[in-house]
C-alpha cells in the first residue's frame, strides 16, 4: 500500500482544527476508534505507550474517534473509563467521514502515515504495542 493520505480537517477534542498537514515531516499512527467499539478501548493503552516511544523520534500517534458525542464526552470518556489524560491527539469525525477519507470500513482501523504523507500499512482489528513498534520502525 502506498497511497498519498487525504487533505482533510477534523475537529479537535480540544475545539479547534486539525489535519495530517499538520504533523508535515512526521510519521503519523492514525487510529480510528469509537466509545463504543470493546477492541478500540482495549487498545488505547498500547497506543499511549506507543506515543511515548515514537513521540521522541518524530512520530505521533492520532486518534480520529467517530462519535456523534460532544467533545467534552470525549475527554470524560478517557478520564472516567481509561482513568487517563489524552495522550495524543484526539479528532471527531464520523463513521461515513472515516470510511470516505480513510476506506475505514470496520474498527479499529489503524494506518501507518510515513513522513511524506503516503499511507504505507493499514490494520483493521485489535492492535498491541509491540506490533505497532515492529511496524512503525522502519519509517521513524
Amino acid at each position: 500500500m502506498a497511497v498519498p493520505a487525504p487533505e482533510v480537517e477534523f475537529p479537535t477534542v480540544e475545539g479547534g482544527k486539525a489535519s495530517l498537514s499538520d504533523y508535515g515531516g512526521q510519521v503519523v499512527l492514525l487510529n480510528i476508534w469509537g466509545t463504543w467499539c470493546p477492541p478500540c478501548v482495549r487498545e488505547i493503552p498500547h497506543l499511549v505507550e506507543v506515543q511515548r516511544e515514537i513521540e521522541p523520534r518524530g512520530g505521533t500517534v492520532v486518534g480520529l474517534a467517530v462519535e456523534s458525542g460532544a467533545p467534552e464526552d470525549i475527554h470524560a470518556f478517557w478520564e472516567n473509563r481509561l482513568e487517563l489524560e489524552p495522550a495524543y491527539p484526539l479528532w471527531m469525525g464520523t463513521n461515513r467521514e472515516a470510511r470516505r477519507h480513510f476506506e475505514a470500513f470496520g474498527l479499529p482501523n489503524t494506518l501507518i502515515i510515513d513522513r511524506d504523507g503516503i499511507i504505507r500499512k493499514r490494520f483493521l482489528g485489535l492492535v498491541t504495542r509491540d506490533m505497532l513498534l515492529e511496524e512503525l520502525e522502519p519509517y521513524l
